[in-house]
């Protein structure tokens, strides 16, 4: 918005400025456009429409509540004012409660915003909105924030300021509105005295049940496959997509997490059916959600969970084919699949075939992390999947009750700490091959697996998801010429293969290497290279912590604040021990865990954080203006049975050359191990 401030005698009609002059007016006076737009545009109807009837007993508000607590969808404004002596119906509407709040906040942006844009050089509102709607705040001043917008605008506002630009919109009111009679002067500054009295109550009143939340250190950002199985009707299942897909829980959105929905019954022709296609528009969930609800066809009968699993093998393969084309060596998002079983059985024979196929998911991508929510009746079963191997980090989520609000908190409370991955060039041509390598399940069965596999695309009538719309989009490439990241990461082509991402301070980002990567007595190593745009820490430890996967990233979150050293456990052995380095400028850092493997493997994670903003995040990849963006680099990691990626090398490969080398290489070291002895 562009300030202005416009002269009365511009507003009036001719005829109207004279009658004003005439009663000792003038029309020399200014309207302020930003003040005009937020609070004292509505106290001025307040003003012109019920000074000369209310007879000083100025109403403002009302309040409202909304059509439900969880997924507020509808405000409806009160018919009565609380506060009241006999709660009177509402008869006035100019200045509700939201138009309070809204005017203080369009005050304390638009304030500052000529300010920041100056120093930022680019500002979009869609940042600006994020930052200023969210618990941490305007990062070019953090005190500027919806929870506390009564301080925010404190800088703004003015109780004269107020007065004498509410009395001039209102004269403008007297002119243009059939609602709001000619008044005098005096008797136009006695109403507006009136009601900027009666707001500074209220208001004060209004403000004070406002409160800040701490903002999170790690913003969630999933690739998360919902599998529904007959826990709920459509209604509530919608319910519990929608709270998941929210703030408060995986944040789907451009910047935050992707979602898919999958029918892991027999709803359609064939099991395994995507509902949604991968999205991170909530509004495209919704939208896609209008079609569920007009098929009759695609609800899930019952849970199929061998034909779910080999819907998501097919999903995985097209996913890992993409990144590997493009050479990627990270995701800032983790891959989850959340399979609801809390009203599903599962046969004797579905178990088998479900045991042969979990392996050929974590073959594709050994980070994905399967999530099975059950009841306490259905833990056991399903324990027998999650418990297979344990450098797998899957999880059987027992909930008490399968009210949507129950179930998706729970869901969300695992997948908030998910860290995204590090891995090597193209090991996914190794590991995964082609479709056509997926193992069938065991032939006791009558189903044919290779028609589920290929034909699972084939769609009834009224289905919302049209033939091969789920297979994955990978994220941008950077190249040299350019850059582009959807939705956070992307790898980056030449000589080089490396991970671009973007943190901004009072932020973490973690990624983690898994087992399947490193080998016993082979170094491994992160470097990271800065663009100018603040300063960072780079930290690099094992998650060696007991308590599996979960425990050891809360260990390491820990140990990241304490400097190296988990402060919860002590001197123990089995503490973190995180190795650091910090950077700042174009330079290049790295950090180096010796053996990976000391004692027993262990999963590598790296966290990068950010200290100081240049304030040079400018570009469309640019969640918030002080982003810092960095690139990743994994040094030593290699594919299953294949030479590390070294400086320099892009690919992973398996030839029997290669393994002659490594073998030939590690038989070496061996040999030298026994003559130093």
């Amino acid at each position: 918005m562009q300030p202005q401030e416009v002269p009365l005698a511009s507003l009036l009609s001719s005829r109207h400025l004279e009658r004003l002059r005439a009663d000792g007016g003038s029309g020399s006076a200014t309207v302020d456009n930003l003040w005009a737009a937020t609070l004292a545009g509505d106290l001025a109807e307040v003003s012109a429409y019920q000074g000369p009837s209310a007879r000083g007993a100025l109403a403002l508000g009302p309040g409202g509540t909304w059509n439900d607590t969880l997924i507020p969808r509808v405000r409806y404004l009160s018919r009565e004012r609380p506060g009241s002596p006999e709660l009177a119906p509402v008869q006035h509407w100019d200045m509700t409660d939201a138009e309070i709040r809204g005017g203080f906040d369009g005050l304390a942006l638009g304030y500052r915003i000529a300010r920041w844009t100056a120093r930022t050089g680019r500002l979009r509102l869609s940042q600006l909105l994020d930052m200023y709607y969210s618990p941490r705040g305007v990062a070019l001043d953090a005190e500027v924030k919806a929870c506390q917008r009564g301080s925010s605008a404190a800088a703004a506002f003015a109780e004269d300021t107020l007065f004498a630009q509410t009395s001039r919109f209102a004269r403008t009111l007297t002119d243009t509105s059939p609602d709001a009679p000619y008044m005098t002067e005096a008797a136009l500054r006695n109403f507006t005295a009136a009601s900027v009295r009666a707001f500074l109550r209220y208001a004060g009143d209004l403000l004070q049940g406002d409160a800040c939340d701490s903002p999170p250190l790690m913003s969630v950002r999933v690739n998360a496959i919902v599998v529904l199985d007959t826990t709920w009707a459509r209604a509530a299942a919608y319910r519990f997509i929608t709270l998941l897909a929210g703030a408060e829980g995986i944040d789907v959105g451009l910047f935050g997490s992707r979602l898919a929905i999958m029918n892991g019954g027999l709803g359609g022709p064939v099991g395994g059916h995507w509902i949604v296609n991968f999205t991170d528009s909530p509004v495209q969930i919704a939208t896609d959600w209008v079609a569920v609800d007009a098929a009759d066809d695609i609800w899930p009968t019952y849970l199929d969970l061998p034909w779910t699993l080999m819907a998501v093998i097919e999903h995985l393969q097209s996913k890992a084919e993409a990144e590997s084309v493009q050479g990627s060596v990270g995701s800032a998002h983790g891959d989850v699949v959340v399979i609801l079983a809390t009203a599903s059985t599962v046969s004797d024979a579905d178990m088998r075939h479900a045991k042969e196929l979990v392996p050929r998911v974590k073959e594709i991508n050994p980070d994905v992390r399967l999530l099975y929510v059950v009841t306490e009746l259905g833990e056991a079963r399903f324990q027998e999947l999650a418990t297979m191997s344990a450098e797998w980090d899957d999880v059987v989520v027992v909930v008490d009750d399968t009210e949507a609000d129950t179930v998706a908190h729970a869901v969300a409370s695992y997948l908030r700490h998910t860290p995204g991955r590090l891995m090597p060039a193209e090991c996914v041509l190794t590991q995964g091959g082609s479709p056509s390598s997926t193992p069938s399940p065991s032939r006791s069965t009558s189903r044919p697996y290779a028609a589920a596999a290929r034909g699972n695309h084939a769609r009834a009538k009224g289905w919302p998801v049209q033939p091969g719309l789920h297979v994955w989009a990978a994220p941008g490439v950077r190249g040299r010429g350019g850059w582009s990241r959807a939705g956070g990461g992307g790898a980056r082509m030449g000589s080089r293969a490396e991970f671009e991402d973007y943190v901004a301070p009072g932020q973490l980002r973690l990624y983690r290497i898994h087992t399947e990567y490193t080998r016993p007595g082979m170094p491994v190593s992160v470097e990271m290279v800065g663009e100018d745009y603040g300063e960072l820490r780079l930290c690099m430890w094992r998650g060696a912590a007991p308590g599996g996967a979960m425990a050891a990233m809360r260990a390491a979150l820990r140990a990241e604040d304490a400097g190296g050293v988990d402060p919860g456990r002590g001197d123990r052995d089995d503490t973190p021990q995180a190795e650091c380095a910090n950077l700042s400028g174009f330079g290049e850092t790295n950090v180096t865990i010796a053996d990976p493997c000391q004692d027993r493997c262990a999963p590598l994670y790296v966290s990068v954080s950010a200290s100081k903003s240049t304030f040079k995040c400018t570009e469309e990849d640019c969640r918030y203006p002080d982003e810092v963006r960095y690139l990743l680099r994994p040094r030593g990691v290699s594919c299953a049975g294949s030479l590390p990626v070294q400086s320099g090398s892009t690919t992973c490969t398996t030839s029997p050359a290669s393994l002659s080398l490594w073998v030939a290489a590690l038989a070496a070291q061996l040999v030298l191990l026994l003559a130093a002895h």
